[in-house]
């Protein structure tokens, strides 16, 4: 067998070994189905650690994943308690007050269940129909927030001077 054939031949394996390669690797998945959000999910409040965290049960999860999960707030960043400014401070103690009022015990749904930049779990939470970085935005106590670059959270301050 000359060299030429014998290259052919041994291109014609290689492509007949992919063919079947692929044949049995099952359908491409899209990068979009990749980031898909998981299906909605009925929790329980543990407890508010700050305006914009929540440590939830999640029964219909097991509990290795569904126990004392914390889930961030998606839509919203209200300031943190422990910030340098004592004015930001209190907006952030008032934000988990109005929090804890408004989840007052109710069941709450998760929605649009995702990963956030540091791993965390981001939701869309649902209590009695109405989304609670809605709730947030709208009391003035949160800013919107969509991930990346820290938001500015002196605008509520702002705000609030500005309220009757």
């Amino acid at each position: 067998m000359s060299i030429s054939m014998r290259v052919l031949h041994i291109a014609a394996q290689l492509c007949l070994w992919c063919l079947a390669a692929a044949a049995h690797a099952g359908p491409l998945q899209s990068p979009a189905a990749a980031v898909m959000p998981y299906a909605p999910a009925a929790a329980r409040v543990v407890r508010v650690v700050d305006g914009d965290t929540l440590i939830v049960d999640i029964d219909t999860y097991p509990p290795v994943f569904g126990q004392a999960i914390p889930v961030r707030l998606a839509g919203c960043d209200t300031p943190e308690l422990n910030d340098p400014d004592p004015r930001l401070r209190a907006l952030a103690v008032a934000a988990r007050e109005f929090v804890r009022q408004v989840l007052s015990d109710a069941p709450v749904e998760l929605h649009d269940i995702g990963r956030g930049k540091y791993f965390r779990i981001i939701a869309r939470v649902r209590v009695a129909g109405q989304d609670l970085s809605t709730l947030l935005l709208q009391a003035g106590l949160a800013v919107p927030y969509a991930g990346g670059k820290r938001p500015d959270h002196s605008v509520l301050l702002t705000a609030a001077t500005a309220a009757p």
